[in-house]
């Protein structure tokens, strides 16, 4: 199909509804991909929050409510982790070296 568009405008408005059908038609197509999960797409802003929903109902996880407890003891910073690829604690080894700091 060829069209001869003279004026500006008329190129902008063939511009603009060839990107909304086409934006409308992979919309089209992605929820129908996903319509397994019985989720609708339209709901969700951005695919991770899809994605999240989709391998709770998925997985049949059922989460738990944070409580008063748990919020405190994340607070307060006692929940610890190692951030490095690779962590050796002395304190529990055989060969305790007290010299050495407690976490390398």
């Amino acid at each position: 199909m060829t069209a001869v568009l003279h004026p500006f405008d008329k190129y902008g408005d063939v511009y603009l509804k060839t990107g909304i059908l086409l934006l409308a038609d992979i919309f089209e197509n992605f929820q129908d991909s996903y319509i397994s999960y019985r989720l609708d797409s339209a709901y969700y802003y951005i695919l991770s929050g899809f994605t999240w929903n989709a391998m709770l109902k998925h997985t049949r996880v059922n989460f738990e409510l944070l409580t008063v407890d748990m919020v405190l003891f994340i607070e307060r910073g006692e929940l610890s982790q190692c951030s490095n690829r690779y962590a050796q604690a002395n304190k529990y080894m055989q060969s305790y070296d007290s010299p050495k700091p407690q976490c390398t």
